[in-house]
């Protein structure tokens, strides 16, 4: 009975103190390619830009003309 109770109440302070933060999601102010230069020419000469898993849109923005 006593394991129930301490496992609740770690359960419960641990959620008590949990920390929100605010991730922003906005895209980078400043336009250029995170990803190498051989990397961005290979994904967009095989049309990748716009796939997930190549991640084109992130990692070559400026290279795929993500950039606004």
């Amino acid at each position: 009975m006593h394991c129930y109770f301490l496992l609740a109440l770690l359960l419960f302070s641990t959620v008590a103190n949990a920390q929100i933060f605010q991730v922003d999601s906005s895209w980078p102010k400043e336009c250029k390619d995170t990803a190498s230069e051989y990397a961005c020419k290979h994904i967009k000469n095989t049309n990748s830009c716009n796939d997930p898993i190549a991640g084109g849109r992130w990692h070559c923005r400026k290279t795929c003309n993500f950039c606004t």
